[in-house]
């Protein structure tokens, strides 16, 4: 299929179109370290005069996904990359609004405009960004109402997007502070900063753009990274029928590993390298880097459904056994020493009886107390050992390999 990518102005990416975040990506994750390099981009933009090249995005827009909202026809797109930016820029927005004073006649107009760009004005007031995993409905009830409900907030998602409508208020008004005006900071967003777009309707070509714009060392997780290329193996080698249900079932998949994951995103990085681990071929002796990982899991995949769908089927399995292990306070408190982990959630995905569980926990545990805590050994003490031995548990060849 031939792209059509556009290098287009925010304001021209805001018009005409609703984004969607599906649930089966990533949660807003964005720290105040990102944040901070978009507010320097603008500042940037606004000190230059000069146009601002910011990032690519990747949209999937599917056929006849339009919505008709009084006189005005919006296209329904859904991010593949690039949701936290935007997710940031309107939150961003939002704060603007917020500081633009009714009582003066052309800062109300301008409040009005902004406002209806935020909330359409259909039966739903439906806003410019569906977004996904909003347990507490944070983003959604700040974009509305201006309100920041920190006290709601269930997840490590929710507090991220808090954080986000407070930081971008922050900026807001240590804008103004400086002697700049609302209508310079909102004009030099809309007109100063600029994308490269990739709207594309088809979807197995959105994976490979994606996996393509991604590999260029971009702020980007692995294991975001990995989901794409495990959705592109599915359109580039699955035929027919078959391929919607291996697509609902992958996203099905990441739906529920992004759930899982709302607690702390660290979970979902180890677990893409215990996994990677287990997956190769050859006994390790370490845990390879989320990029080593993300390359093994692939190579494992292959080409065939189900091996595809293997890959994520472990991948959630790990992911679990990692919460489980975060979750009790009895195993959380007896290391923080990673490869001591690895076998541990060996351990857990070995599905053994509770009683053999309990017991190969119990000897864990007294063994990595004595090891890292009477012995006060620091991490780098053993690693080879626990990291074969928790590669031996989970591939069930606890006999076959030479120590």
């Amino acid at each position: 299929m031939k792209l059509n990518p556009l290098h287009v102005k925010i304001a021209g990416l805001l018009e005409g179109r609703l984004f969607r975040i599906p649930e089966y990506q990533r949660a807003y994750s964005w720290t105040s370290r990102q944040r901070k390099d978009l507010f320097g981009d603008i500042e940037e933009a606004f000190r230059s005069g000069r146009e601002h090249f910011m990032a690519t995005l990747v949209a999937l827009a599917k056929e006849k996904e339009t919505r008709l909202i009084g006189v005005d026809e919006f296209k329904t797109v859904e991010l593949v990359d690039g949701q936290q930016r935007v997710t940031t820029l309107i939150i961003l927005m939002k704060a603007i609004e917020k500081a633009l004073d009714n009582d003066d006649a052309a800062q109300a107009k301008v409040r009005r405009e902004l406002g209806e760009l935020l909330v359409k004005g259909d039966d739903h007031s439906l806003i410019l960004l569906q977004t996904n995993h909003d347990a507490s409905q944070v983003f959604t009830n700040y974009i509305r109402k201006g309100l920041v409900e920190e006290g709601f907030a269930k997840t490590a998602a929710d507090q991220n997007l808090v954080e986000a409508a407070r930081d971008c208020e922050l900026f807001v008004s240590k804008w103004l502070a400086r002697g700049s005006t609302i209508f310079e900071l909102l004009v030099t967003i809309r007109n100063k900063l600029t994308i490269i777009y990739h709207e594309i309707s088809d979807e197995a070509t959105v994976y490979r753009v994606f996996e393509v714009l991604n590999s260029r060392g971009l702020d980007v997780k692995w294991i975001d990274k990995l989901k794409s290329q495990l959705m592109a193996l599915i359109f580039e080698h699955v035929e027919g029928g078959t391929r919607d249900e291996a697509v609902s079932e992958m996203q099905d998949i990441w739906r529920g590993i992004y759930r899982s994951l709302e607690t702390s995103t660290r979970i979902g990085d180890e677990a893409l390298r215990f996994a990677g681990a287990w997956a190769s071929d050859a006994r390790p002796n370490r845990i390879p880097s989320e990029a080593d990982s993300t390359a093994l899991l692939t190579s494992k995949a292959g080409t065939q459904l189900r091996t595809i769908a293997e890959v994520g089927h472990e991948l959630d399995a790990v992911v679990q056994a990692n919460l489980r292990l975060f979750r009790d306070p009895r195993l959380r408190a007896v290391t923080r020493i990673v490869h001591a982990r690895f076998v541990a959630a060996a351990i857990l995905l070995r599905k053994f009886d509770k009683k053999t569980e309990q017991e190969l926990l119990g000897k864990w545990e007294r063994a990595t107390f004595r090891i890292y805590e009477l012995a006060s050994r620091d991490s780098r003490h053993k690693v080879g050992e626990y990291i074969r031995l928790g590669y031996e548990i989970y591939r069930n060849n606890l006999g076959g390999g030479k120590n």
